[in-house]
């Protein structure tokens, strides 16, 4: 396993060197920022030229991805463009506890309503509550989260005024003496609409993978055996066909990892939340490369990482994995 594990991380970074290549190659596609300054004649062009050489503009991308790489694979995430005159490195940091807050308690909420409702649907396969759930899943997938999230903002905080109308508190809050359980009560509950609102429309997509496994390892023969031994349908559920189906989900389950963070732009930009989607959205707006690189490789690090935690949970799962 070990020597598994080695050889997966270093064959990770070669990816993970092509994935930061073409990302800083898309990103050099939208033009340079310094471009727009040109339109303002308060701005002199002498200065407009002095930052385009500050920043390394008047040079061919590849140079200024070497020298990006280098820089950022040596702690120097470089200065920010949008977030003047934060740097890249605490601009990301500052943000990410706040996405981390909204990424897990959306995957929680995810998974306490697509497991047991995916195991219900497949064990009541073709039945009223079956067609009834498919229903709302299809209902859901299909409703834009956009539109959920405006429509949810108007009816609950606007008319009937149980949440707040977006954000994660008022900032005198975080600047005054408060402990630690009493910053989380606050976020908490000024995140509580956007993960019910994000939970609930993405658990549709995790509720048919459910069923789709439990479907597939329920018409197995060792189930049916399990059934002709007399065992009780729970231990048949749970021990036999949850269990089997897991090596199917548990990629699924793993990749939903890299959308802790940076996973909810949308869902961010309409509740003003300051996460890392949100800081993301601005990166691009205002052609930020240094920081959008940042967020991009800390979402394909968490990508890779959550592929090769994939490949060992098989074995932890399936006895029958074995690694070479």
């Amino acid at each position: 396993m070990l020597n598994y594990i080695i050889r997966r991380l270093l064959g990770l970074i070669p990816t993970f060197i092509i994935i930061t290549l073409v990302a800083f190659f898309v990103l050099t596609l939208m033009g340079d920022p310094f471009e727009q300054m040109k339109m303002n004649p308060q701005i002199p062009k002498g200065q407009i030229e002095r930052l385009r050489r500050q920043w390394g503009f008047d040079q061919p991308w590849f140079i200024r991805y070497v020298k990006w790489f280098i820089s950022f694979m040596q702690g120097n995430w470089g200065p920010s463009i949008s977030q003047n005159p934060t740097d890249v490195y605490h601009a990301v940091m500052e943000r990410i506890p706040i996405s981390l807050y909204l990424g897990i308690y959306t995957i929680i909420l995810e998974l306490l309503i697509a497991l047991p409702l995916g195991i219900f649907t497949a064990i009541k396969q073709y039945t009223i509550w079956d067609n009834l759930v498919t229903f709302l899943v299809f209902l859901g997938l299909s409703m834009p989260s956009f539109f959920a999230g405006v429509l949810s903002l108007y009816y609950f905080a606007g008319v009937m005024k149980i949440f707040p109308n977006g954000g994660i508190g008022p900032d005198t809050f975080y600047t005054a003496d408060y402990t630690f359980y009493q910053v989380y009560l606050v976020r908490s509950y000024y995140l509580m609409l956007p993960v019910v609102i994000w939970g609930i429309l993405f658990s549709g997509s995790l509720l048919r993978y459910v069923r789709s496994a439990m479907l597939e390892v329920m018409n197995q023969d060792y189930i049916r055996t399990a059934r002709a031994k007399g065992l009780p349908e729970e231990v048949v559920i749970r021990k036999h066909a949850l269990k089997n189906a897991m090596v199917t989900l548990v990629t699924i389950l793993v990749l939903m990892i890299p959308g802790i963070i940076g996973g909810g732009i949308i869902t961010e930009q309409i509740f003003n939340i300051r996460g890392i989607g949100k800081l993301m959205w601005t990166g691009l707006n205002q052609q930020d490369i240094p920081l959008v690189m940042a967020i991009l490789i800390i979402q394909s690090v968490l990508t890779l990482f959550a592929n090769l935690l994939a490949d060992i949970l098989y074995g932890v799962i399936d006895p029958r994995v074995r690694y070479s």
